[in-house]
């Protein structure tokens, strides 16, 4: 059948078992002396309107609709024949069955990127498990891949790949579709500073996530120095002063400051602290 609107047909896999006096069986499918050969219906002349075999033992669809058959032939032996329907009516995405991808999307800015983990059912009842591998898209143009903000992770649906680009105090949602048929994962962005940058905020699920009126939380302050020693640095972080107010007494070094002097200014002005 085709499938779905992707222009590409179903394929077969053919294997061939040997059958010796005793009864023992062999699997001779790939074997040099095995050859395979599509037929006409109930006819020895060559299908060449139906089916092709290639790669040895697969099948594939010529684009016209019919009954051919296959058979298959092991040190001049022929096995019997395999009758195989092509039809016109395509098969279409019946349910997403999995789609996976992690709950913090963590990197760094820009380069940080995922490919997600989809498989589906179609309404033939055959699956596909993996339908994004590492030269993109099994089936290209049967699923779209889309985000409900790019600018904060993006997808494509070619590749399957997503791409980090900012911060988010929400979670942000992934969703693939084929034809009526869509399902959605949810994930956190979250960036990792990169050499010489700062970042704020949980290093797992939504960084500084939304709080309400009279919450009080902790916010990390990471700088990755990329390896280097680093004599002396100084932070602002600056916040609406509206909205919130830093604790003071609650303003100190985390567990992975190095060592050395650790100094800081809260209130002064009320929208910024410094390190």
């Amino acid at each position: 059948n085709p499938i779905a609107s992707t222009g590409l047909y179903q394929q077969g896999i053919v294997s061939m078992i040997l059958t010796l006096q005793d009864r023992s069986t062999i699997d001779v499918t790939s074997q040099s002396k095995s050859s395979y050969r599509a037929l006409q219906k109930g006819s020895n002349n060559l299908d060449v309107e139906i089916l092709s075999i290639s790669s040895k033992n697969r099948i594939r669809a010529r684009g016209k609709s019919g009954v051919a058959e296959i058979e298959g032939s092991f040190s001049g032996r022929q096995s019997s024949r395999l009758a195989v329907s092509v039809t016109s009516s395509p098969v279409v995405v019946k349910a997403i069955q999995s789609f996976r991808f992690s709950s913090t999307f963590s990197g760094i800015k820009n380069k940080a990127t995922e490919r997600v983990r989809i498989g589906a059912q179609f309404s033939d009842d055959t699956r596909y498990d993996t339908l994004y591998n590492g030269g993109g898209a099994v089936l290209p143009g049967l699923l779209n891949l889309t985000s409900n903000d790019p600018s904060i992770v993006s997808i494509n649906s070619a590749s399957g790949i997503a791409s980090l680009h900012d911060n988010y105090q929400e979670l942000i949602t992934l969703t693939t579709a084929a034809g009526l048929v869509s399902r959605s994962v949810r994930t956190a962005a979250n960036l990792i500073p990169d050499g010489g940058d700062v970042d704020l905020g949980s290093t797992t699920g939504v960084p500084l996530p939304s709080r309400k009126v009279g919450d009080k939380f902790t916010v990390a302050v990471r700088v990755n120095t990329d390896g280097e020693s680093v004599g002396t640095l100084k932070l602002n972080v600056q916040f609406d002063d509206k909205k919130l107010k830093v604790i003071a007494a609650g303003t100190v070094q985390g567990s992975g400051w190095p060592g050395g002097t650790f100094l800081k200014t809260v209130n002064d002005p009320a929208w910024k602290v410094s390190f």
